[in-house]
């Protein structure tokens, strides 16, 4: 047997710690000779268990006493237990109970199918006893493990940790007590990184809420009871990357509160099987954790030069690199990720690294992050390593002085409409939002209309006060587009306080002037029979006379619409209304498109291809229609850009048609919706 626990924490104990948490560690580097290790504690605990299993291979005659053994044994390497391991198998396959708490720690032990389990899962994303009973922390994070380990990529896992960060309170604690916040954090931690079929999933949900619940407990470790308690705070701390002076703490606590036997609890009432299985899995996940991994000095730097003062300002770019030293055996999958935490959040997440295999030598970690919605004052930067479990074998962190700024970020300059006829009122807004650690009071927001050559045509202004981290919606002024011309306009927008440019304070967008569009439809229910209506569609285009010619693409879903002819008659009265020099074209969208007719000015080939349309898929994707619609004009479009679309729409789409309609902004074209659904009348 070996004798006690290598000290970590050589380097740091030299006038770093408190008296009170240095003989707390001190006593847990030289525990062989004045007391229990960690390693004695776990074989006392273990030889306990086996001691006191039945002859039918369960403990207590209970599941959950059952699965928390097995669980517990299974992770310690130390005494033989594979004969109990075995016979408690054989107990648990004979049981047959349905409720979400044995069916949990069933696949976790078995691995078996979860489909059961998850059947089980409510609608608000938890687990309760049973279908339809509430909601609960406790059957919630045993599913949510159970799920990770057999079932990785299951849509309820996400569901699960919504739940849990749903019912998380503002302090990061869950109710009612340490014990489940605890149980929550340390099935949060891990959950926060999940390896499926060689693949790392991430979960930022998962890790900010693990997080501050196991920053909460950090806070109120004093005011932890019991062994349940501490054994829970452990775990939570072995799997959200709190450092090694806390997590001795707890062990100490742990070894101090043992029984003489090798039990934890006081008496049989108190179910001793099960406190005893939890306390022997914490210190033996405590000392899983300790892999042989030496994270160096973290490296920050900015254009490429090393800062070696780390009072830095807010809102700006820097880069992190650090090394990763393997000082033992070989290693699989290991996990590295920073963050930057102040004031106990976590308001920024690196990104993670996959090291798929670790042999002994190093590997560098880098990464980007800006200082966005930092205070003035202390923040750490962390780097923290886990293995493929989750658990955090090693973590490392410097401390930053973050200076005043001032700085904003522009969301999006709104025009609305964007798409403006000559005979419009049309609205500005700046969506900005305080990036920087200053409040900005009496700001300066200026908007500038420009013409095509660059000349200033319109402006107007406004001031405004953003407190740090503070988004607002501005109204910046309203242009009456009376006196433009068809075309595109250049627009900017400026922030400034006292008269100097607030940096990030510009944002530039454009406004489209063309024809208004005029979209009437009626229903004629007389001489109908019962059930139907008949429905006409005109469109029309008012404008200036003598309008600069335009380039106009038809999109038509053609799934399944009920009244396709009427609608076939509305676009021919559309096509045969367009001026001499306008060319249009004509694609039809279900499941896929089709390109009917290119761009012409032909128009009884308009007219012909209009005819042709005939009924397509029921799937409809509209998103694939709009940006094949966006290329005909791209590519064979007139060069002033004077170009439409019309989209005449039934279905609801199963793509994005959003990013299809942002992208056909972007280069100036309007898309105009017509979305037809077909009255039926008594």
């Amino acid at each position: 047997m070996s004798g006690g626990l290598t000290c970590p924490f050589q380097d740091e104990i030299r006038g770093l710690l408190y008296f009170s948490e240095f003989f707390l560690i001190l006593s847990l580097c030289i525990s062989s000779v004045f007391g229990l290790s960690v390693q004695d504690s776990i074989e006392k605990g273990a030889s306990w268990l086996i001691i006191n299993q039945n002859a039918d291979g369960s403990w207590d005659g209970l599941q959950w006493s059952t699965a928390e053994a097995i669980l517990a044994l299974e992770k310690q390497n130390y005494i033989d237990v594979q004969d109990a391991i075995e016979n408690g198998k054989s107990w648990i396959f004979s049981v047959n109970m349905r409720d979400a708490d044995f069916l949990s720690r069933k696949v976790l032990i078995t691995g078996t199918n979860t489909s059961s389990l998850v059947s089980l899962q409510n609608s608000d994303g938890g687990w309760g006893y049973s279908k339809f009973f509430s909601s609960n922390i406790i059957d919630t994070s045993l599913a949510l493990e159970a799920l990770k380990k057999a079932s990785p990529n299951s849509s309820s896992l996400q569901k699960g940790i919504s739940y849990l960060k749903r019912i998380q309170q503002q302090d990061g604690s869950f109710e009612p007590d340490n014990f489940h916040t605890a149980l929550a954090s340390q099935t949060l931690g891990k959950l926060s990184f999940v390896l499926a079929d060689g693949e790392l999933i991430f979960n930022e949900d998962a890790y900010r809420a693990g997080y501050r619940s196991a920053a909460h407990l950090l806070e109120n470790l004093e005011m932890l009871s019991g062994e349940l308690e501490l054994a829970n705070a452990l775990l939570a701390l072995v799997y959200n990357g709190y450092f090694t002076d806390k997590k001795e703490y707890l062990v100490t606590m742990l070894i101090s509160s043992q029984n003489p036997d090798g039990s934890w609890g006081l008496n049989i009432s108190e179910n001793r099987v099960y406190k005893t299985s939890r306390c022997l899995l914490a210190l033996q996940e405590y000392l899983n954790s300790d892999i042989l991994l030496r994270v160096g000095e973290l490296i920050i730097k900015k254009d490429n030069s090393t800062l070696t003062n780390f009072s830095i300002p807010a809102g700006e770019e820097y880069s992190l690199s650090t090394q990763i030293s393997n000082s033992g055996e070989n290693q699989r999958n290991i996990i590295v990720v920073g963050k930057v935490v102040q004031g106990g959040e976590i308001v920024k997440i690196l990104s993670p690294k996959l090291i798929r295999d670790f042999e002994a030598g190093s590997v560098s970690y880098s990464s980007d992050f800006v200082t966005d919605y930092l205070m003035p004052g202390a923040a750490y930067l962390i780097v923290e390593s886990r293995d493929r479990e989750g658990r955090v074998v090693h973590a490392n962190q410097i401390k930053l002085n973050v200076l005043p700024t001032q700085k904003v970020r522009i969301h999006d300059l709104d025009i609305i409409p964007t798409h403006a006829n000559i005979k419009s009122l049309v609205d500005f807004y700046l969506d900005i939002e305080n990036i920087g650690n200053q409040n900005l009071s009496n700001s300066f927001i200026e908007v500038e209309l420009l013409s095509p050559n660059q000349t200033i045509i319109w402006s107007s202004n406004t001031t405004a006060n953003l407190n740090v981290g503070e988004r607002a919606y501005i109204k910046l002024g309203t242009l009456y587009t009376g006196n433009l011309a068809y075309g595109i306009y250049p627009v900017i927008a400026r922030v400034y306080k006292e008269g100097e440019l607030v940096k990030g304070g510009t944002a530039y967008s454009a406004l489209s002037i063309g024809p208004r569009i005029h979209v009437e439809r009626r229903i004629s229910p007389e001489a109908s029979p019962p059930g139907k209506a008949i429905a006409t569609i005109n469109i029309t285009i008012i404008g200036k006379t003598g309008r600069p010619p335009a380039d106009v693409v038809i999109l038509v879903d053609n799934t399944n619409i009920s009244a396709l002819e009427e609608v076939k008659t509305a676009l021919k009265s559309f096509v045969s209304s367009l001026a001499v020099g306008d060319r249009v074209a004509v694609v039809v969208v279900s499941n896929t498109t089709t390109i009917l007719l290119n761009l012409t000015k032909d128009r009884d080939a308009a007219l012909s291809a209009i005819s042709s349309i005939t009924i397509g898929a029921p799937i409809l994707k509209l998103g694939e229609g709009i940006n094949r619609s966006v290329k005909i004009l791209l590519e064979n479009g007139r060069e002033d850009k004077n170009w439409y679309i019309f989209t005449v729409v039934r279905a609801p789409s199963y793509d994005d048609p959003l990013s299809a309609i942002e992208w056909a902004a972007e280069n100036g074209i309007p898309v105009y919706m017509i979305i037809y659904s077909k009255e039926e009348g008594g």
